[in-house]
């Protein structure tokens, strides 16, 4: 008998913009493990992550069941791989959806399958059990595989939704495998994909903008010698690509007491074997003991540091998405703990969400800022597939309203058809209007500037901490006042900025599809990246050249004193003389400054800067690590037929952390 030959997809983009965002198929790889495990005698496995490379495989070899991870970033891209196996198989291929974005809701699933009406099934949860059942069931009798429900996935029968019986968070972890150890990810680390990294599954939290969030389940783990092993395997494979970050996709690391054991396993890696230099990771929620024991373990090759997602500190807002935030109290003490051991702070939030207005969210920024976080990242809320706002009676409830805008650089041909992923944007409420939506999103724009991309953050930090009022002055920046005569440059920044803001919505996918396939065919298959903030981010911090001037025009419209004036004007000489000049590389510069800024920027930028003044003139003496200086010089080698913007765009996503772009400051007194 001839083996069944399963092909399982976890599908993305390959582009100009796309070349370093993609990520080894892990999920799939588990899928992979799993069925070896059960039919490894009876089948054979393929993966994919290039829709293109998928297609010329079923072209050149029977295909009997195809699974395609299904997530908001590749849609489409399912959707047009689905359509080209049925041209070349007809019926006599079975193709499975499955993935976080599949709903658990019946008429959600309903909804995907009217939606994906080629795809014969979608599989909830967890993919392992649920798929296996598919296999298992084919292998017994393919004739008969739909005539009767199959645990762990729905399926429609002359528009009856017929659903088996729930498995998808039951699955021992301790037995699955790894897809690493077993080879399965072999073929995409050799080609650059970025490792990622589970070691445990499921959430306690039931936030209803996470699809982690419908589930209730009892939270597994993998096995600890088994994570030692994949982090030594990634370790000596990526030891290399220093560069790459490793990835953790638990949804909360830090909730087990023995993730204190994997953080010693990955530092010890990286100090032995040179990887990982950089890992990401969301800690528990709830900031304990074994979150700070961690967060100590790997100190600086920390990518995010301490992380505490707020995303909104409105109590309505806050029991409409089923979530309970740490207290004030206890965000203060956390960055506290954070100042005193020198590990950066990060913050989320989110614009959109149930009851939220412009006045409570703008409240909540400004407090994020002066509560001292180092990186607060504002985002738009947006609904997809697989979670509790995306159904239509919580849309209904609190009068959600949406556009859709392009997503990242997802992007590209799959054949002769054009395939292209979009977001699906709140933009309106019952409690926000679209004016206070585009407020929001243009006063975001410089809080990812400032606090992502470090834009004159000496400055706005400075501003924070004299007590001038800090949105306001963004706001004023974003919008200013017309009658007054700026840099012309300035304003056409600015309108760009807004014209591209309005101009990546659209009103349907369709209308999206439609005009993003002409720009690409007008442009020699090349879209401007959707990616707004870093992209227009790049051009105002390495090309636009009105800066230090607007802001200290802009100071002109507070009562400042003349103490206040020179310390926000040593900060901005600072900010314009940090940043790495790709076309003039220096070490060597140096400034002369009245504040002991540096030592205030240890102190997390928290005690007042006017505390910082220096009995004598010191000297801010400004260096590049060597290391950086080859990784910046080979870059530049590798991109220099690029044009400027789309080689500073680039390098914001290369170089991680981005503070690699920034001189090393220290000061002589």
């Amino acid at each position: 008998m001839k083996k069944l030959n399963v092909v399982l997809g976890d599908l993305a983009y390959f582009n100009r913009y796309a070349l370093h965002n993609n990520y080894v198929p892990l999920g799939a790889g588990y899928i992979a493990t799993y069925l070896k495990q059960h039919f490894d005698r009876d089948i054979n496995i393929s993966i994919f992550k290039d829709p293109a490379y998928l297609i010329e495989h079923a072209k050149d070899n029977r295909v009997h069941i195809v699974g395609l991870s299904l997530y908001y970033w590749n849609k489409s891209l399912d959707k047009i791989v689905v359509e080209k196996l049925r041209q070349l198989y007809g019926d006599s291929v079975v193709i499975i959806l499955g993935g976080p974005c599949v709903d658990t809701d019946k008429q959600e699933q309903r909804i995907i399958l009217q939606r994906f009406s080629k795809v014969n099934a979608v599989v909830e949860n967890e993919g392992e059990l649920g798929f296996a059942n598919i296999v298992h069931k084919y292998l017994s009798n393919h004739n008969n595989l739909w005539e009767k429900p199959i645990d762990g996935c729905s399926f429609l029968r002359r528009e009856e939704l017929i659903k088996g019986g729930p498995v998808g968070l039951t699955l021992d972890l301790e037995k699955l495998g790894s897809p690493y150890l077993n080879s399965f990810m072999e073929q995409f680390i050799n080609k650059d994909f970025l490792p990622l990294l589970q070691t445990s599954r499921g959430c306690p939290y039931t936030c209803t903008f996470c699809v982690s969030g419908k589930n209730r389940c009892v939270l597994r783990k993998f096995p600890l010698e088994q994570i030692r092993e994949e982090i030594v395997y990634l370790a000596k494979r990526y030891a290399n690509r220093p560069s790459f970050t490793l990835f953790i996709t638990d949804e909360n690391f830090g909730i087990f007491p023995r993730d204190v054991v994997i953080a010693e396993y990955i530092k010890k890696s990286s100090a032995k074997l040179g990887y990982p230099k950089q890992v990401f990771f969301y800690n528990d929620k709830k900031f304990n003991a074994t979150s700070r024991k961690i967060i100590e373990k790997l100190g600086n090759i920390n990518q995010l540091g301490l992380a505490i997602a707020v995303q909104s500190s409105n109590l309505a807002t806050l029991e409409s998405i089923k979530r309970n935030n740490m207290s004030s109290d206890d965000i203060g003490q956390a960055i506290a703990w954070a100042r005193q051991n020198n590990i950066p702070t990060t913050t989320e939030m989110i614009f959109g969400l149930p009851c939220e207005s412009l006045k409570s969210f703008l409240a909540l920024l400004e407090h994020s800022a002066k509560k001292g976080f180092d990186s607060i990242l504002c985002h738009n809320l947006f609904l997809m597939d697989g979670i509790e706002l995306n159904r239509q009676s919580m849309r209904e409830k609190y009068g959600l309203k949406t556009k859709y805008r392009p997503l990242a650089s997802s992007y590209g041909k799959v054949g002769e058809g054009f395939s292209v992923e979009s977001e699906e944007v709140v933009v309106e409420s019952k409690t926000f209007s679209f004016k206070d939506f585009l407020i929001i999103r243009n006063i975001n724009f410089i809080f990812y500037s400032i606090y992502a991309l470090s834009f004159y953050k000496w400055f706005f930090n400075a501003l924070i901490r004299l007590d001038l009022p800090f949105i306001d002055f963004l706001h004023r920046f974003v919008y200013p006042d017309r009658s007054y005569k700026w840099p012309k440059e300035y304003l056409e920044f600015i309108d760009d900025l807004k014209k591209a803001f309005l101009g990546e919505l659209y009103s349907s996918t369709d209308e999206l599809e439609a005009n993003i396939s002409k720009i690409y065919e007008e442009n020699n298959d090349v879209v401007s990246p959707s990616r707004l903030n870093v992209y227009y981010g790049a051009r105002l911090i390495f090309v636009e050249k009105w800066i230090s001037n607007v802001l200290e025009t802009h100071l002109e419209h507070f009562n400042i004193s003349s103490e206040q004036e020179s310390v926000l004007r040593e900060a901005i000489l600072i900010s314009n003389n940090e940043r790495i000049d790709f076309n003039d590389i220096k070490s060597n510069r140096s400034l002369i400054v009245n504040y002991d800024f540096i030592s205030w920027r240890k102190e997390k930028y928290l005690t007042p800067i006017g505390s910082k003044k220096l009995s004598t003139p010191g000297r801010l003496l400004f260096s590049i690590d060597p290391n950086i200086n080859k990784e910046i010089l080979l870059f530049i080698k590798e991109y220099k037929a690029s044009a400027p913007l789309d080689l500073y765009y680039i390098a914001m996503d290369k170089f991680v952390p981005r503070t690699k772009l920034l001189y090393d400051i220290e000061i002589k007194l």
